[in-house]
């Protein structure tokens, strides 16, 4: 529970995580942990390795077509007399 909440807590923005594919992956890999947690940032770097999500590398963004009708223009105010 603590390697996965760690995870959860300190992931950026950027980050998306698999939460089924960690809940899988921290069972594996929780008895490698010793009593005294000196492999837990190890073993916690190995779980979010396994748990990101890799994102798509985007695309070039997409051009406004070429025949976009002009921005409509703003109606004048009437004019007030004084």
């Amino acid at each position: 529970q603590t390697l996965m909440l760690d995870i959860c807590l300190n992931c950026t923005l950027e980050e998306q995580i698999n939460v089924e594919g960690m809940k899988k992956a921290v069972r594996e890999l929780a008895p490698q942990l010793k009593d005294d947690d000196s492999n837990f940032d190890a073993t916690r770097d190995e779980l979010k390795k396994r748990s990101l999500i890799d994102k798509p590398k985007a695309a070039a963004p997409a051009a406004p077509p070429a025949s976009a009708p002009p921005a409509a223009q703003p109606a004048a105010a009437p004019e007030v007399k004084k």
